[in-house]
């Protein structure tokens, strides 16, 4: 279920993006949860990663329309 969740992400972004997600994702669980003793379900991992890939969609929109 994760692994395919993951297949799917990092097939939908270039290897870079994809690579820099992931170190994002990992930055954000560290910061927001390991530092508080919390651990991380898939479902949550899942919900992060879908919550950071809208920021980074946002993002690339926003470029777009300010060129």
């Amino acid at each position: 279920m994760l692994l395919e969740y993951l297949t799917e992400l990092k097939n939908s972004l270039s290897e870079d993006d994809f690579y820099r997600f992931m170190k994002d994702v990992t930055n954000d669980i560290k910061v927001n949860r390991v530092a508080f003793n919390k651990k991380t379900s898939q479902a949550e991992f899942k919900n992060i990663c879908e919550i950071l890939k809208g920021t980074l969609l946002r993002c690339d929109n926003e470029q777009v329309i300010n060129y």
